[in-house]
Parts: C-alpha cells; sequence; structure tokens
C-alpha cells in the first residue's frame, strides 16, 4: 500500500492566516493610494520630489503585494497532489478561472496605475484626475475586477482546503 502524504490541517491554517493578511493589507494599501492626498487640492499633485518618492513607494508596496499574493496562491498550490506529480493540465483545468484573473488582474493593476501617475505627474491636479473619463472609466473595471478577484482567492482558499486534492483517488481515474 502506497503512503500519501496528506496537508496537515494546523499548517495549512497558517497558510490561510497569512493569505487572508496579504489580501487584507493588499486592500487597505489600495484604498491608501486612492484616498490620501499629498498637495493641496488645485495644485499641481507631487510638487516636491519628496511628495513623488513617497507616493512610488507606496506603488512599490502596492507591487510588493501584488507579487507575494500571487506567489502565496502558488504556495497554496503547490502541495496539492496534482502539483507534486506534474499533472498540470489538470491543476490548470480545475483553477482555470484562477490562472486566468492573475494576469488579468496585474494589467488592470499596471494600466490603472500608470495612468493615475502619468496624470497625477504630467497633466492634472488631485481634483481634476477624477474628471478625466479614460481614468474614471480604468478605475471602475479595475474595482468591480478586484472585487470579483478577492472573492475568487477566498473561494480557490476554501476549495484547495479539501481532501480530494491531495489524495490521488480522483486525478488518477482520469
Amino acid at each position: 500500500m502506497v503512503k500519501v502524504e496528506l496537508i496537515e490541517s494546523d499548517s495549512y491554517s497558517r497558510k490561510l492566516v497569512m493569505f487572508y493578511i496579504l489580501i487584507l493589507l493588499d486592500v487597505v494599501g489600495n484604498s491608501y493610494s486612492y484616498f490620501t492626498e499629498l498637495g493641496t487640492p488645485g495644485s499641481i499633485k507631487y510638487t516636491s520630489t519628496g511628495d513623488l518618492y513617497f507616493a512610488l513607494a507606496i506603488f512599490g508596496i502596492q507591487i510588493f503585494l501584488l507579487v507575494m499574493t500571487t506567489c502565496w496562491v502558488f504556495y497554496l498550490i503547490c502541495r496539492t497532489f496534482l502539483f507534486r506529480f506534474g499533472l498540470l493540465g489538470i491543476l490548470c483545468r480545475e483553477f482555470k478561472l484562477l490562472f486566468s484573473s492573475i494576469p488579468v488582474n496585474i494589467l488592470l493593476f499596471l494600466a490603472e496605475k500608470g495612468l493615475r501617475y502619468y496624470l497625477l505627474v504630467a497633466v492634472e491636479d488631485t481634483i481634476s484626475i477624477w474628471d478625466n473619463p479614460a481614468y474614471v472609466i480604468v478605475f471602475w473595471v479595475r474595482s468591480v475586477f478586484m472585487v470579483y478577484y478577492y472573492l475568487l482567492l477566498v473561494e480557490t482558499s476554501f476549495d484547495l482546503g479539501d481532501p480530494q486534492y491531495y489524495k490521488p483517488h480522483k486525478w488518477l481515474a482520469m
């Protein structure tokens, strides 16, 4: 009889708690970057280099959290039977929404933040950026997608707690 290692519940719980903390930090970082004002209303946003460096530091933290959240998804998946034994086609089929949403989330993040920083540095002031229809559309598309993406991450983390992903019986019969 072949012994199959199952994931330990306490280690998976710790991974989930850290994953949820990363998601929470990502939400807080996004909210902070939208609603913090470094300049006075009606003036150019980044008039000093200190303001620009602070905004770029927040942007860097958001990129770090985005990368960490994405890596943590793969960290949760790496103990599954499908991943450990190279059944990546089946793994991709099981989590196709997740694997297709990750690059979309990254592209929307880069598009929205890039447009925001371009408009704030080169063109507009802190108030009139919200009058720019291109930015408002990208902002809302990304905001709606982020709600879907975070819900998908939470749902996937619950799905990965199912013991079927750690046992070979279901997957070898395919």
